[in-house]
């Protein structure tokens, strides 16, 4: 199964990411890098987050020079999911992933200046986190709490360069 995709634009590029159940055993998040008219770029998917465990739930971004890619991993060790981040150029190479402390469902938007990635609070109605990301996905702030109407990923992020950012939201009864 491949599931989940998500898309982003930079440059006549498009970084489409998704998660991949390819090996058989735990989901990957993979990417692949698609022409502004359609062609694609990388035969072979650019493995953004594999390894043991599962890699999920990726979300994509992109400022001028390329892309920032969030998703969520499960490692043996922990009992929850940890949020990452890491850097996609236009060029394929993948920077070095780094735990923003968000999950679950995480989303990511550009506004000029700072990523902002955002989580939707673990399944409870009403709550969520937001973080200020630079652009190589460290995080810049503590995280924020922020309302929400939604449970689990129904939700999407935006933002408008210099005014701010928008969460799009479905209500839950």
């Amino acid at each position: 199964p491949q599931e989940c995709p998500r898309v982003a634009f930079c440059q006549d590029t498009f970084l489409v990411v998704w998660h991949d159940l390819r090996n058989g055993a735990d989901y990957d998040v993979l990417a692949a890098r698609v022409s502004a008219n359609g062609k694609l770029i990388d035969a072979t998917p650019i493995k953004v987050a594999v390894g043991p465990h599962n890699q999920v739930l990726p979300d994509v971004a992109a400022d001028a020079e390329g892309f920032l890619v969030v998703w969520q991993a499960y490692n043996a060790d922990d009992r929850c999911f940890h949020g990452f981040a890491a850097r996609v150029g236009l060029d394929g190479k993948i920077g070095a992933p780094t735990d923003i402390g968000l999950s679950p469902c995480l989303r990511v938007a550009w506004d000029g200046k700072h990523f902002l990635a955002s989580c939707s609070g673990a399944g409870q109605l009403g709550t969520g986190m937001v973080r200020r990301l630079a652009t190589d996905g460290r995080p810049l702030a503590k995280e924020k709490a922020t309302q929400m109407t939604t449970r689990v990923e129904a939700y999407s992020l935006s933002a408008v360069p210099g005014k701010g950012w928008v969460y799009v939201t479905r209500l839950c009864p």
